[in-house]
């Protein structure tokens, strides 16, 4: 079981689903969840080859001016040493793992 029982920080939150997952190439699985807290930002965990989670990510997103976030993320991907979270609109955003 992970640690993080409620990522959005809600105690009210819906319950937590994956809402995007990437395949390294050496078979390390990266699952987002959601909801997420906007000000914290998405949390990403890490599994091992054998589905055993190895360590959880929380990725902090971009704000403008006014303390929007730039991009809301849709999709994850893995780039070597990379994370890359991805809009729906085809914005990236990468992390380093």
């Amino acid at each position: 079981m992970l640690p993080v029982t409620n990522p959005s920080g809600n105690s009210n939150s819906s319950p937590i689903s994956v809402y995007a997952a990437a395949l390294s190439r050496d078979g390390t699985v990266y699952a987002a969840l959601s909801p997420f807290n906007r000000f914290e930002g998405p949390l990403v965990v890490q599994f091992d080859k054998d589905g055993t989670p190895v360590r959880t990510l929380r990725c902090q997103l971009p704000k403008d001016p006014t303390g929007k976030e730039v991009i809301t993320p849709a999709h994850i991907g893995v780039s070597g040493d990379r994370l890359l979270l991805v809009s729906g609109k085809g914005d990236v955003l990468t992390y380093g793992l």
